[in-house]
């Protein structure tokens, strides 16, 4: 197997097609390298200003109010802060909100960010992980789409047999060989940038962000191990190079922007979201429910009260009641709409599970702490504090009107608020998490692979 391995080694080396598409490689992977390192630098100084202003915000007195009445009319802003992976591996955070808006009333995900499954689930930055997606895919492809066909037409193949060496060594030899040498354009894209992330940028990696490197890496060499497969399994089952070259390109173009882009809207069909007017409409029924005088004073008479003490109940109902009770509902609207987001959304990824690209571009922006695992993770943490914040509201509320009752000054005193702090996923929880891909990816491959194998096995090298 090793002299098929180095026979694999040597042609490629000397392979215009291979300097070619290294130097190519190379000089993206550089450029996109300078750009997500003035993009990360920025985003990380914004958001230090942003959390430094809104912090300034909070409480500030209000014509007429406190720094209760502008902590409840006025809401919290939080912000979403940049991983430092994320400098090369942006995922989808580029265009996600950035900065939050919090009140009672308004949920901070259905109604400040009513993204749909299209924007959440395929719109990844151009960054590190795109280029390897689509470039180190197509390198795949233009060294390896003529492995065997183009051989059996110059007659390699038969010289190679007739020396008594088996189907199996070579067809793991040529795997192994192009493995190895299509990693080069990878391994040294990663040094390079990672040399000029350490000379220029502000940002220190940790020893765990080394290991989701190390594990992004690895990631990728499966991903260059899966179209190796392809590219062999195609260039057995098609007797022209220049036609496994066209059939290839079509599946490329299939895995890289078919399937990914399409699984959203197929998502769509099957499980569709309401709309932000039919969101509203719900809404809007419950405000106009609850917001009648006449009707709550006519509902109370029906239940056997006097006009008068219904209309002293339903005013004491407005002054806290009825809020709570408007908020509750908002809430339940809320979080059913929330399901069917996340329902619709895990239906276009295990649609989009049937392309190698949609599991790296997975992969890679989930353990970067960008993919849609983040926003999912962080759209949590934000709904977990949004309802200790409401809770907040609705015991100071009951406590000042607790004050003016009893004749006293109702208490401003908002220092004990609830103080929203983002903690990132694990690293652990982000490998387990991600484990599904990665045993998804390597069980693409050894298809592939075992296919290429079988069909090499039966192949006619005359």
């Amino acid at each position: 197997m090793l002299t098929i391995i180095r026979k694999e080694l040597l042609e490629k080396l000397v392979d215009a097609r291979f300097f070619i598409l290294l130097l190519l490689f190379v000089i993206v992977s550089l450029i996109i390298t300078f750009v997500r390192l003035e993009k990360h630098n920025a985003q990380s100084e914004q958001y230090h200003l942003n959390v430094d202003l809104h912090s300034k915000q909070i409480g500030a007195p209000v014509e007429g109010g406190d720094k209760f009445d502008n902590l409840s009319a006025g809401g919290i802003t939080v912000d979403l802060p940049p991983s430092k992976i994320s400098l090369l591996f942006a995922g989808i955070y580029d265009g996600m909100a950035k900065t939050y808006w919090l009140t009672e009333s308004q949920d901070p995900i259905s109604d400040t960010s009513l993204l749909s499954t299209q924007e959440r689930f395929f719109s990844p930055a151009f960054d590190f992980g795109l280029a390897i997606a689509y470039l180190i895919s197509l390198t795949a492809i233009f060294l390896c789409y003529d492995g065997i066909n183009g051989e059996k037409e110059r007659g390699v193949l038969k010289l190679i047999l007739s020396n008594r060496i088996s189907k199996a060594v070579v067809i793991g030899g040529k795997f192994i060989g192009n493995l190895i040498i299509i990693s080069i354009p990878l391994t040294l894209s990663f040094i390079l940038a990672l040399v000029i992330v350490n000379l220029y940028g502000k940002t220190s990696f940790s020893k765990g962000d080394w290991l989701v490197l190390a594990v992004i890496y690895i990631s990728g060499v499966i991903f260059i191990a899966v179209f190796i497969a392809l590219s062999l399994l195609v260039s057995l089952l098609v007797n022209k190079p220049y036609l496994s070259l066209l059939v290839l390109l079509i599946l490329w173009v299939i895995f890289g922007f078919v399937a990914p882009s399409l699984s959203p809207y197929l998502a769509q069909s099957v499980r569709p979201l309401p709309t932000t007017r039919e969101m509203e409409a719900q809404k809007h029924y419950v405000m106009t429910r609850w917001m009648s005088f006449p009707r709550r004073v006519k509902e109370l008479t029906g239940q056997g009260y006097s006009e008068e003490e219904a209309k002293k109940r339903v005013r004491e109902y407005y002054r806290l009641g009825m809020y709570e009770e408007i908020i509750e509902n908002f809430q339940k609207i809320n979080k059913a709409y929330k399901l069917k987001v996340e329902a619709q959304t895990g239906l276009a990824q295990n649609i989009s599970h049937i392309s190698p690209v949609s599991l790296f571009l997975y992969i890679s922006s989930n353990l970067s702490e960008s993919g849609i695992e983040m926003k999912e993770h962080f759209e949590q943490s934000l709904e977990e504090y949004y309802q200790r914040y409401s809770s907040y509201l609705m015991k100071k509320r009951r406590e000042r009107l607790e004050d003016a009752r009893n004749g006293r000054r109702p208490n401003d005193d908002i220092s004990d608020r609830p103080v929203f702090n983002y903690a990132p996923l694990s690293l652990k929880e982000r490998l387990k998490k991600n484990l599904y891909d990665i045993f998804y990816l390597i069980s693409f491959g050894l298809v592939l692979f075992i296919s290429s194998y079988v069909s090499f096995v039966r192949y006619d090298v005359r």
